[in-house]
């Protein structure tokens, strides 16, 4: 297999395209999550951490982009089936009818936490056989961390801010 003009060094192509659509549908549904609560967050706070979810989405959606280009150069496919994509049981979730902004902050910290693990994953079966995948999923790890640390810096403030105990 060819990969931008040299060979891979890497016996299991397969279980990287695996790994690399597991990011996929993550990212997807992390925009989506992040699109959808900018809209419907219930003040207070929404001032200030909306627009930056809004940020976010967009962010999300781009390594979506770069993660099925990978993918489709590795000669794997993702699926066109939105059904498939929610069979993502590693990914915790946490639902409310009341979507404030304390839940859709520890919402958007577990998406992280998922995020992180899925590419350190992904960086470790990489490193030293495919470095395009390693840089391009260290890139995305590094938006992943930032956003991570301003999502528990926002969940300080409201500890600060609170009487009530909100734990990360």
């Amino acid at each position: 297999m060819r990969q931008n003009g040299r060979s891979i060094q890497f016996y299991n192509v397969e279980k990287l395209r695996e790994m690399l659509l597991e990011a996929l549908y993550e990212e997807w549904f992390s925009y989506y999550q992040f699109w959808i609560s900018s809209r419907i967050m219930e003040p207070p706070g929404r001032s200030k951490v909306d627009p930056e979810l809004l940020i976010y989405a967009k962010q999300e959606l781009n390594h979506a982009y770069l993660v099925v280009g990978r993918i489709l150069q590795l000669g794997g496919f993702p699926s066109i089936d939105p059904a498939g994509w929610m069979n993502m049981d590693h990914i915790q979730m946490y639902s409310s009818t009341k979507p404030n902004l304390e839940i859709i902050l520890y919402q958007a910290l577990l998406l992280k936490q998922a995020a992180i693990r899925t590419y350190r994953k992904i960086a470790d079966f990489s490193r030293g056989h495919d470095e395009t995948t390693y840089h391009l999923v260290g890139t995305i790890l590094k938006e992943e961390l930032e956003h991570k640390t301003d999502i528990l810096e926002w969940i300080s403030e409201i500890n600060r801010k609170s009487t009530r105990i909100f734990q990360a």
